[in-house]
């Protein structure tokens, strides 16, 4: 016998407490209701009555208060709620060494929030519910199917494994296991998942595990010794076997680049999926937040800045591509939802999960720049394409490199970099520069020597400084021969192989070195000038980083911090804070919650945002695959059942039990029969 509800003391407790009450109030003595009457006869019946004190009237008010004893006996042992199992010897209660162990691992990954299963028991058109409530479903089943005895584990797992209970047989503190079942937005790590059952059933009693799952996932290699010697099963809770289709659209892939010549205007790529068998129109919604993190936090009207119309075909799979994007902040998430139409006619879809996906581009930040020169036109103009680009100019002969202050240093008049056109002195200590002509950086890259009419070409055409520039039909006056330093990277030179622009990173500070003069050139009216210029501007800002990678949910991460970080902390888009392992320079950490990661650094205003992405895996749908884990578990949970021989609940019968004796009561005791 089991105890699933009170222990057998806390039940003998209650059962003697009642027991006691009863016989105080059985021994009270009755006080009877005074009647006037007009007629004497009466009292002489009355008085007999009184002393009629006979053996049969004293045994059946003994009798009364030990039925009444039974009642409340019978209402004590239905609250201890106990099981007998049929299996082993009939009647015999089960001994420690019969005991019977399960883990019951229950999938809560991204798909199981697909709201196309059917309930439990419901006939067929019935509405569906989500996979995740019906692996509810499915554990409650399991477990008023168990043998006596069992005791189980329940366990959810998707990318980590979470235990819900210990081996547990009282029905209370599974149901409360059942109840703390919640989906996740990560992976399926089967693996794992049977890794962890095997290691919390190392050394019990008859081993079994029974995996709940929509098996939407990859199985990968599971080994062999996950399952040896033990009883495996599993219990499918998505579609119906055979299912193709789903009504569902999804954003299965986001990416944002900035266009090449003006940082604040971006191209954004989407890749939208209509998993419905008909077609279905459309809208894809575009939203930006400086400071969002989760889904709800750019489901703000506000945060909207564009949408475009979609008509998709039945399983049709479209790359939307969209140019010269303006929107506040550098984080934004792209939503596809059907028309008001489309609902009106019965499209719901089953998998909202998927609907979102975020992306960010890099920070962006308006940079200032001294410009030392005489007065170039050319070169203030290729200065201006950059739309984030503000500039002071001042002549060679003011300028003090010694009076020059970084952003760092001075917030509000500092300078981001250098343009030196003409200069006799060198770039300013720790600030990036794009020097022009060679002068002035004696001891950086020395250029004494001078090249008559040299005619150029690209020595390094993969350096972010050289994108699209073609050097071959420059004409030059002449141009200062650099000397460059062993780790300098040389993007062009003459012919003769004469080192001629010169790209130079010491991490504090970047250099971009030019034997030209653009007064003794024609440079000045070619197209490449004002791209060289751009480009060089964006390599020395460090804005050559046009994309940043999503990191994917359940995956462990390891994001890049800057010198000197002692401690990370990693926010998750619900406000969850932990801290983060910090290994070589890099910040360890995983999370299962859509949206955007915030890892924040010991050092303050130190942040490194990144957006995460749903698995790959998990946006396949309707699931139901892998027929490879038909090798290892038993075809489907229908099996479950004729494997499991269902236990007695005595509680039913102890409340049948009660009403019987209540009924007896009343006619042996209660009512009177009169002639």
């Amino acid at each position: 016998m089991t105890w699933q509800g009170l222990d057998p003391r806390a039940v003998g407790i209650v059962a003697g407490a009642a027991a006691l009450v009863l016989g105080a109030l059985y021994l009270l003595k009755p006080r009877r209701r005074r009647v006037q009457v007009p007629y004497s006869v009466l009292w002489t019946r009355v008085i007999d009555a009184s002393r009629a004190s006979s053996l049969w009237e004293r045994l059946r008010r003994v009798a009364s208060w030990l039925l009444f004893v039974c009642v409340t006996g019978l209402m004590a042992l239905a609250l201890g709620d106990p099981i007998v199992g049929a299996s082993g010897c009939a009647g015999a209660a089960f001994e420690p060494a019969e005991a019977r162990h399960t883990v019951v691992l229950v999938d809560v990954s991204a798909s199981m929030q697909a709201e196309d299963a059917t309930p439990l028991g419901a006939l067929e058109g019935a509405r569906p519910i989500s996979r995740i409530e019906r692996a509810r479903q499915a554990v409650r089943e399991i477990l008023t199917q168990r043998r006596a005895g069992e005791r189980i584990l329940v366990a959810s797992f998707s990318g980590r494994v979470r235990p819900l209970s210990t081996f547990e047989e009282r029905k209370d503190v599974l149901e409360r296991a059942v109840a703390a079942i919640v989906p996740t937005e990560g992976p399926t790590d089967l693996a794992r998942a049977l890794k962890f059952a095997r290691s919390a059933l190392g050394g019990l009693q008859r081993p079994g595990v029974i995996v709940v799952s929509d098996r939407a996932f990859s199985l990968g290699d599971v080994p062999a010794g996950d399952l040896e010697g033990l009883d495996a099963r599993r219990y499918d809770v998505g579609p119906a076997p055979g299912t193709m289709g789903i009504d569902n659209l999804a954003v299965t892939s986001l990416a944002l680049r900035p266009s090449l010549d003006d940082r604040l205007v971006y191209a954004l790529t989407a890749t939208v999926r209509n998993d419905s068998d008909r077609a279905v129109q459309a809208v894809l919604l575009l939203s930006a937040s400086p400071d969002g993190a989760s889904r709800e936090d750019f489901a703000d009207p506000r945060a909207l800045f564009q949408t475009e119309a979609l008509r998709l075909e039945a399983r049709e799979t479209r790359r939307v591509q969209l140019e010269n994007l303006r929107f506040p902040g550098a984080r934004v998430s792209a939503r596809v939802e059907t028309t008001a139409a489309e609902r009106t006619r019965g499209f719901v879809d089953r998998f909202p999960v998927d609907d979102v996906a975020f992306a960010m581009v890099p920070e962006r930040r308006n940079l200032r720049v001294l410009l030392v020169s005489e007065g170039n036109l050319f070169l203030e103009a290729a200065l201006l394409v950059r739309e984030n680009l503000t500039y002071q100019r001042v002549f060679p002969k003011a300028y003090d490199r010694r009076l020059v202050r970084t952003r760092a240093q001075d917030a509000e008049k500092g300078f981001d970099l250098v343009v030196l056109d003409g200069a006799p002195d060198g770039p300013p200590e720790g600030i990036s520069a794009l020097v022009f002509d060679g002068q002035g950086t004696a001891g950086l890259v020395d250029g004494t020597r001078q090249s008559p009419a040299p005619d150029l070409v690209v020595k390094n055409a993969r350096h972010p400084v050289m994108s699209g520039i073609a050097l071959s039909d420059l004409n030059l006056e002449r141009a200062r021969v650099l000397e460059p330093r062993k780790g300098d990277a040389v993007l062009a030179s003459t012919q003769r192989g004469e080192p001629m622009l010169v790209a130079r990173d010491e991490g504090a500070r970047r250099l971009v070195v030019l034997g030209i003069d653009p007064t003794r050139s024609d440079i000045g009216g070619r197209f490449a000038m004002p791209l060289l210029v751009a480009n060089a501007v964006g390599w020395l800002a460090r804005e050559e980083i046009n994309y940043v990678a999503p990191l994917t949910l359940g995956l462990d991460w390891a994001v890049s911090m800057p010198e000197r970080v002692t401690r990370v902390a990693l926010v998750e888009p619900d406000g969850r804070r932990s801290d983060a392992s910090l290994v070589e320079g890099r910040a360890l950490g995983s999370s299962e919650t859509l949206g955007f990661m915030r890892f924040e650094a010991d050092r303050a205003g130190l942040v490194e945002v990144r957006a995460a992405r749903l698995p790959p895996e998990e946006q396949v749908l309707p699931g139901i695959g892998g027929e490879a884990l038909a090798e290892w578990i038993a075809p489907d949970g229908a099996s479950l059942a004729s494997a499991v021989r269902p236990a007695t609940e005595l509680w039913a019968r102890a409340l049948i039990a009660v009403l019987a004796l209540l009924g007896l009561e009343w006619v042996l005791y209660q009512r009177r029969v009169t002639a």
